[in-house]
């Protein structure tokens, strides 16, 4: 690999290895931003001629030899200054991204750029972690899923943001509610938009995520009254970006204030009925001994999260269905069955497998291996043909073929032994293979 030359050895003030390896020392030290000098650090022992005279050969044996990091930390830490340091190659913390610290900015590395943009440091690792959570699921899901999934009608010729609002109040009844509530109190019109602030992002600042079906997970990101509300497609990676004032125009829409209550119009808006929640069970009460008093301790409020996850449907119970008619088992051929296996009882209304008319088979070949055995068999249609088209399959069943998958195989079998001179191999192994 070619040494770095230009203007990346001018930036280097370190005429020696030992000037460089005392630089590293102290940045290892020194503040939670150091980690993006140690990153650009690393890169000059990485691509310059820094490490000779060292007796280390690359960057990767220096960091492990001198500081025990691993190749995984060393990339890491490349890797932070190449996202967040100026123009990706500086010592020096990009100011958007100042503030933050190694732990957050270690799962920043993870998400679009595009939504780092909205990131503030006042989120706590615990909220971007929820964020890369919902980055890591969407991912998870394919463009033919999402495709499948379809797009409602009703609401195909309206907005992104639009269709992502609409989401966010129905998996959110309460912030339904409370944006109801502020469309029928007409004194509150000169304070809407702090209103609907206060109600979606009590904290000056949230990101909502919600999933669409048919285009994936939109996340909603406020940042106060003084910026415009950002919709970040986590698919696409595309931001669109909305006036204050669209986002109540959408609101009122959503929010019928004809209704006369929140409840009646949340069920009209959705068609659903109103999610109930979960009443609290009484506690058992028991008589306590009379004990001196104690001033009473205030519950702890707990802060609340200035992200919110979407909600997916969860998935519905699969039912099992019907054999299909003709439908045969590995059961319905004894003949191959090991004799330590053991054959299920017929069900009524079920006909036993008929033995005599199965198809042609030769003996079985059996090969043991020890306590492992393997049963080989050879089955041929009945009637030897001479058409020139000839058709072989081989199949390996084992304690762990799950049952569908045999299902599949005796199938297979029925349609390879109509064909002239079709021939279908089944293996059958027992104990490990």
């Amino acid at each position: 690999m070619e040494k770095v030359t230009g203007e990346v050895i001018k930036m280097n003030i370190y005429k020696s290895y030992q000037d460089y390896k005392a630089a590293v020392d102290s940045e290892l030290q020194r503040s939670a931003e150091g980690f993006v000098k140690i990153g650009y650090l690393l890169k000059l022992a990485r691509d310059t001629d820094i490490l000779s005279g060292s007796g280390y050969a690359t960057v990767t044996e220096f960091a492990e030899g001198e500081y025990n990091l691993d190749k995984t930390q060393v990339s890491r830490f490349t890797n932070i200054n190449d996202q967040f340091s100026i123009s990706g190659y500086s010592a020096e913390l990009d100011s958007q991204y100042k503030g933050f610290g190694y732990a957050k900015l270690a799962l920043m590395l993870r998400l679009p750029t595009v939504l780092n943009e909205e990131i503030s440091p006042t989120f706590s690792k615990a909220e971007i972690l929820e964020i890369k959570e919902e980055v890591d699921a969407e991912r998870a899901v394919s463009d033919i899923e999402v495709m499948l999934e379809g797009e409602p009608q009703a609401r195909e010729h309206e907005s992104n943001m639009s269709k992502a609002l609409y989401q966010l109040l129905h998996d959110q009844p309460d912030f339904f509610k409370e944006i109801w509530e502020i469309g029928t109190k007409p004194e509150l019109a000169a304070q809407v938009k702090q209103k609907i602030l206060d109600t979606l992002a009590p904290q000056g600042e949230a990101i909502h995520s919600v999933r669409v079906k048919g285009i994936g997970r939109l996340m909603i990101c406020i940042k106060g009254l003084e910026n415009d509300i950002k919709l970040i497609n986590v698919r696409t990676e595309e931001k669109e970006v909305y006036g204050w004032g669209d986002i109540v125009m959408m609101l009122w829409e959503i929010s019928d204030a004809t209704c006369r209550t929140a409840r009646e119009c949340w069920e009209k808006t959705f068609g659903e009925k109103y999610p109930e929640s979960e009443p609290q069970k009484p506690s058992k009460t028991e008589v306590a001994p009379v004990q001196p008093r104690q001033e009473e301790k205030k519950p702890v409020q707990r802060k609340q999260s200035k992200v919110t996850k979407a909600k997916t449907p969860e998935p519905e119970p699969q039912k099992e269905e019907p054999p299909l008619l003709g439908q045969k088992e590995i059961y319905d051929y004894p003949e191959v069955i090991p004799a330590d296996m053991e054959t299920p009882p017929v069900s009524e209304g079920q006909p036993a497998a008929d033995v005599e008319n199965a198809p042609e088979t030769h003996p079985v070949e059996i090969t043991e291996n020890g306590e492992n055995t393997q049963y080989e068999k050879t089955f041929r249609p009945e009637e030897e043909s001479v058409a020139e088209e000839k058709k072989e399959v081989r199949h390996i069943i084992t304690s762990e073929t799950p049952r569908d998958e045999i299902t599949e195989i005796m199938l297979e079998m029925e349609r390879v032994l109509k064909l002239p001179d079709g021939v279908i191999i089944v293996t059958i192994r027992t104990g490990k293979w």
